[in-house]
């Protein structure tokens, strides 16, 4: 039955399994909600909650440092774009199953991983504190951007779109 779906689908589309489209909405909502929390707390002069404080676990620290913006956008709300983009993203994909979607998608997985690592970089090599919520989005972006390579492996997606 596999067969004969690959045989009549066209070049341009693809099939999202539900296994890929759940977990893809499922990282993306615990991402945006957590890159939410973060933003709230970015502009609140309250102190924020940090599990596991203390030693070299700083939330306030990090998340106020100079690092923390970017031409004066806090870092945080970039990551709720990136994870609102990324769950508008899988939801167009689930409905159109077009494969230039889901290379969009496999953009923005890849780019949220790699600045995911400068990020924790920053933190762990210049600020020499780590905050528990910008961790958590890092793992969050590792996953999607695994998740990624899981259906693009499983799938031989690249391999047999190109011939």
């Amino acid at each position: 039955m596999n067969f004969i779906k690959r045989i009549f689908l066209k070049k341009s589309e693809i099939e999202i399994p539900r296994w890929f489209f759940s977990l893809g909405v499922i990282l993306c909502v615990v991402g945006l909600a957590n890159a939410t929390y973060l933003t709230v707390e970015h502009f609140s002069i309250d102190d924020m909650f940090c599990p596991f404080d203390g030693g070299h676990v700083d939330c306030i620290l990090v998340n106020t440092s100079v690092y923390s913006d970017i031409f004066n956008i806090p870092i945080a709300i970039l990551g709720m774009l990136y994870y609102l983009i990324c769950l508008v993203s899988f939801v167009i994909l689930k409905k159109i199953k077009k494969r230039n979607v889901f290379q969009g998608l496999s953009f923005l997985t890849f780019f949220g991983f790699l600045f995911s690592i400068w990020l924790t970089y920053v933190q762990v090599g210049i600020l020499k504190a780590v905050c528990t919520y910008c961790l958590l989005s890092a793992f969050i972006s590792l996953c999607l951007f695994v998740l990624d390579l899981v259906f693009i492996l499983k799938n031989n997606f690249y391999k047999e779109n190109l011939l």
